[in-house]
């Protein structure tokens, strides 16, 4: 049963690579310029690349190509160990029941002795073997998604194969503690929202319904705690039309772009399903992979604005040993 089960993940490793799944956006593997800076989101957090480090870099055939032991590495893989072997010029990652070798040169990559043909080859460069970062990802079982505006690869280390779950399922998962968030908003009990943020992750606050991890403020447990760092002025975005920026204590931030209104009175409500698209695309579900996203929605509040006046208010949680935790406050409302 084991050998079955091994052979048949690395069937779907294989078919990953050679087929990629026609129903997602542009791939990451093709970039629009070789200059653009690429900037990698590992499981919703902005991975910081650590100095003296090779950056991600095009190649001739206009492939995203990255260092192998970096993004081994930057994807934190429990039990992941790689091997350089000099005299080969290869590098062998191995991950649960995989055995995945690359090499210097090759066009291709070995997954479980199984060869996969790529269309561009692993290479040296800086004292490191780079490789196209879509066959590196999907090889140790990961997905991504590429973002051309800002150069930014997004990447799930555990990308689920089954639908969200919606409906009573999600509310069974995280119910409790998205009324929880509502009323700790609420009430600004700032000790009880800091026990439902992400312990490690901590919460981003996005003013519209764009999810930027490169700018937008993301704040850990104890900073909530802290009165001094409340009362402290902040650059959260900017304001949509003007393009000024968004520079407020959270407290006040909190009464324009987060609570403006009782959620806890909000009409419709849902679990990973949009209640309403405004003119700005929603990243979310690439952003924060395998979260579940609460949405509270007013169709309007003033009847003379017709409608025009509408708000959505979106809290994510992503699951951590078993406990699904705070780790996105997203404000949506009409923009121009």
């Amino acid at each position: 049963m084991l050998k079955a089960t091994v052979k048949w993940f690395t069937l779907l490793l294989i078919s990953t690579l050679l087929f990629p799944i026609a129903a997602q956006p542009a791939l990451a593997d093709s970039l629009e310029t070789s200059e653009q800076h690429i900037q990698l989101v590992i499981n919703g957090q902005l991975y910081k690349q650590p100095d003296g480090e090779p950056a991600p870099y095009i190649n001739t055939q206009n492939r995203t190509m990255v260092p192998v032991s970096l993004l081994v590495k930057a994807m934190n893989l429990p039990g992941a160990s790689i091997e350089w072997d000099e005299p080969a010029r290869t590098v062998t990652m191995r991950y649960t029941t995989h055995t995945i070798v690359f090499t210097h040169g090759a066009a291709s990559v070995d997954i479980n002795n199984d060869t996969v043909v790529l269309d561009s080859a692993a290479e040296i460069r800086q004292g490191r073997l780079f490789a196209p970062v879509r066959a590196l990802v999907g090889a140790l079982g990961g997905s991504l998604q590429w973002e051309s505006a800002r150069g930014l690869i997004y990447i799930a280390t555990e990308p689920s194969t089954a639908a969200p779950p919606t409906g009573s399922e999600a509310d069974a998962l995280i119910g409790q503690q998205a009324t929880a968030t509502l009323e700790a908003l609420a009430e600004q009990d700032w000790g009880a929202l800091a026990e439902l943020v992400h312990p490690d992750r901590g919460v981003r606050f996005s003013p519209y319904t764009d999810v930027d991890p490169v700018e937008q403020t993301r704040l850990m447990p104890e900073e909530l705690l802290d009165a001094a760092e409340r009362s402290k002025l902040r650059q959260w975005g900017y304001y949509d039309g003007t393009g000024d920026p968004i520079e407020l204590s959270i407290q006040d931030y909190l009464l324009q772009f987060v609570y403006p209104h009782d959620y806890r009175t909000a009409p419709e409500r849902s679990y990973n399903r949009q209640l309403f698209h405004g003119n700005v695309a929603n990243n979310a579900s690439w952003v924060y992979p395998g979260a579940i996203i609460a949405e509270y929605h007013f169709d309007g509040i003033d009847p003379q604005y017709g409608g025009l006046d509408w708000r959505s208010l979106r809290l994510v949680f992503q699951p951590l040993h078993g406990q699904w935790y705070l780790v996105g406050i997203i404000n949506d409302q009409w923009t121009s």
